[in-house]
């Protein structure tokens, strides 16, 4: 049962919930005239694909992945933050109406290593890339026709989310 002195990580309420309430529904949302449903069990398995990534990531950088993520309140903006804190990397949200001299800004104080931005932002990648010399990724946060991050996670990573769990398993439980 989930309650408060079960549960001592995030990680725990994600994957419990998923459990628990398997094939319940998480988030609904309309998208154009269809309403969508996300179950807990599908959105723990979309947050693992992130967490794995950040896991494989903060390998290659040597230190937790910074992501820092510009989006409006969407059901994949929750995916990309929870599987980011669940996978040990540090979350920056950041307001997607800053201008961009502010953006560059706040990027350089918060040392972050990946952008993901919703298409729909007015996003100046390349003066990103000139102004934010650490910055090694910037990646658009969308669903259909736009490159998909969860897309990019589940498949560029599959070796990487197998090894991620059993370190998982080892370490955690």
């Amino acid at each position: 049962m989930l309650i408060y002195e079960n549960i001592h990580s995030i990680r725990q309420l994600v994957e419990e919930a998923a459990v628990e309430n398997k094939g319940l529904s998480f988030i609904r949302y309309v998208q154009g005239e269809e309403i969508k449903n996300v179950t807990f069990d599908e959105f723990a398995k979309s947050c693992k694909a992130v967490t794995a990534w950040v896991y494989e990531k903060s390998r290659q950088v040597g230190h937790r992945l910074r992501v820092a993520m510009m989006s409006s309140n969407s059901p994949l903006y929750v995916h990309m933050l929870m599987g980011v804190i669940v996978g040990g990397g540090v979350a920056i949200p950041m307001d997607p109406q800053m201008p961009m001299e502010t953006v560059c800004g706040c990027l350089n104080k918060a040392e972050a290593d990946v952008l993901i931005y919703e298409p729909v932002l007015n996003i100046d990648t390349d003066m990103i890339h000139s102004r934010c010399p650490g910055m090694f990724r910037i990646m658009k946060m969308a669903e259909g026709n736009y490159p998909n991050c969860t897309y990019i996670f589940e498949n560029e990573h599959k070796k990487t989310a197998s090894k991620f769990v059993r370190f998982y398993q080892k370490v955690y439980f």
